[in-house]
Formats: C-alpha cells, structure tokens, sequence
C-alpha cells in the first residue's frame, strides 16, 4: 500500500507542477524577468530539473512494482486481470471519495475565482445560469480527473495486496522512492523560492493579469496546495515503507 500512495502523491505533485506551468504560460513575460533577475531564472531551472528526477523515479517505481506483479501473477498461475478486479465495497469508496473530492475542488476553484475575478459572464445569460454552468464544468472535470488517478491507484493497491513483493525489488523500490521524495522536496521548495523572487524583484509584473495576479492567484494557490498534500503523502509513505522490514516479504 505505501508504493500506492507513493505512487498516487507523485502523480499529485506532477499536476500541481502542470498547474503551475499553466499560471506561466505564456512564457515569455517570465523568461524576460528572468534575464533581468538570474535568481528568478535559477529557481524556474531547479523547478524542472527536480521534477524531472521525481519523475523519473516514480516511473521506476512503477515499473518495478508492475514486474513484480506479473512475476507474481505468473508463479502462482493467478490472471493478471482478477488481481485488479475491485469489489462492490471499494466501488463504493472510489466514487464516494470522487464526488467528495470533486465538489470541494469545485468549490474552491468557482468560489476563489469568483472572489478573485469577479462572477462567471456567459453573454445574454442571467448570473446564476453562468455560476451553475461554471460549477457543472468544473465539477465534472475535477471529477473525471480525480476518477482516473484514484482508479488506477486503487487498482494497483488491489493488485500489489494480492500478490508478493520479493525482497530485492521491496529494497529497489523503497530506494526510488526516496529519490522521488527528494526531488519533489526540492521542486516545492524551488516554487516558493521562485514566486518569493518574483514579488520581490518585479512585484508589478507578478500582481499583474501576466503574472501571477488575481486571474492566476486561484491555480497558484492551488498548485502550492497539491504539491503540499502530495509531499505529506510522499513523506508517509515512506516512513511507512522503513517499518516493513525486507525480511518479512517473500524472497523473488
């Protein structure tokens, strides 16, 4: 269960980083405060550097944690399919934990947007019918979303529970993961540092609608919020994965 969750956190870091590059997108307006202010520069390069390593761990883990699957599926002659079936009680889970993800993502999303950047505007149409259209989309975007990562989460915990993990690639495994934890540590640290150096050498830019002003507060906040929850994650899981001791589990 601690690969799952570390899985899962890595893959909420990753969208809180594509958040964020979507607040700086376009980019030019950013590069150009960074060739004025190199510190604002550096900050941005170890973002993506960091994020890459986390990345490349994470893929590692899966990968590890995928052969370990099939190897186990294979030995004890097991389909690989019914490893991953869930239950009625854990489809009951996923789309409890769905909907109530979903709504509290929405309501943040349409609540600090409509604080931010004023009410939802569809032309010719009353207030409420442009705030039920915003909260209908984003609630059905957030859902679909967050579906996907819990499903393929839940699949692998259902997967990994009911096969063995062999010694060797538990250690492998465990390694990778704190190489994930490190680059995402560094990458949220990064970002803070970055944002910090943006109000502070061109505060103007940064509280502008080009910067990171109130239309781009909202996924600023966010991101910030996904890869802190996504660091806590990490963090439990590993700590987590250092009370199992290797030589509980199966050898490969």
């Amino acid at each position: 269960m601690t690969r799952v969750v570390g899985k899962s956190s890595a893959i909420l870091f990753v969208l809180g980083y594509l958040t964020l590059m979507h607040v700086s997108d376009p980019a030019a307006p950013f590069n150009a405060v960074a060739q004025v202010h190199p510190p604002v520069g550096i900050a941005y390069h170890a973002i993506s550097i960091s994020i890459e390593i986390a990345a490349l761990a994470m893929l590692v883990v899966g990968g590890l944690v995928f052969y370990s699957i099939v190897t186990s599926a294979r030995a004890s002659g097991v389909n690989l399919i019914k490893l991953c079936l869930p239950t009625k009680r854990h489809l009951g889970m996923l789309i409890r934990g769905t909907l109530l993800s979903a709504f509290c993502l929405t309501l943040y999303i349409v609540g600090f947007g409509y604080i931010a950047s004023g009410p939802p505007h569809i032309s010719g149409q009353p207030l409420w019918i442009a705030l039920l259209a915003a909260l209908v989309a984003v609630f059905v975007g957030s859902a679909l979303c967050i579906f996907v990562i819990l499903l393929v989460s839940m699949l692998i915990a259902l997967a990994v529970a009911r096969s063995h993990i062999g010694t060797r690639i538990f250690r492998l495994v465990r390694l990778c993961m704190a190489g994930t934890l490190l680059g995402m540590g560094i990458s949220f640290i990064a970002t803070l540092c970055w944002i910090a150096m943006l109000w502070s050498s061109a505060p103007q830019f940064t509280m502008s609608d080009a910067g990171l002003g109130m239309g781009n507060l909202t996924w600023v906040i966010l991101a910030l919020g996904a890869m802190l929850v996504a660091l806590y994650l990490e963090i439990a899981a590993c700590r987590q994965s250092l009370k199992v001791h290797p030589l509980t589990l199966p050898q490969s």
